[in-house]
């Protein structure tokens, strides 16, 4: 599982850290979209609905990926956020802050790419499989 330092540092100097998995699944889509909420309810004159949207949705959506992702993490008695029965906003508020969270986010971000459909799938490697443009001849 990929670790990542952060820029805080521990009581003993060694930076704080954060492992995480890098293998998603159906349900790691399900619950980055379902941080994203919209509001449609009925005017006053009740013929017709008001719309919210917030903004920060993908803050949000990445939030709850990462709750979902984080399998370790280097601080001593506080459950990883899909351990713990806090909530991961606030939870990454009080124990990462902005620097470590946009170190974590940074790391997560070709995940979350993926979860959006806007990266591209990893391309499967057959075992014995020539590297693309390599030439056949000398593989």
């Amino acid at each position: 599982m990929p670790r990542i330092d952060l820029p805080s540092k521990q009581p003993d100097g060694s930076p704080n850290w954060v492992e995480y998995r890098d293998q998603l699944g159906v349900q790691d889509r399900i619950a980055a979209n379902s941080a994203v909420k919209f509001t449609f309810e009925p005017t006053s004159d009740g013929k017709g609905e008001r719309r919210v949207v917030t903004g920060g949705n993908d803050e949000r959506m990445k939030v709850a990926l990462a709750a979902r992702l984080i399998t370790a993490w280097s601080f001593p008695g506080i459950p990883v956020p899909s351990q713990n029965i806090a909530d991961p906003e606030e939870l990454f508020q009080s124990m990462l802050g902005l620097d470590n969270w946009d170190a974590v986010a940074e790391a997560i971000d070709p995940l979350f790419q993926r979860i959006l459909g806007a990266a591209p799938k990893p391309e499967e490697k057959t075992p014995g499989a020539a590297e693309p443009g390599a030439d056949p001849q000398t593989s």
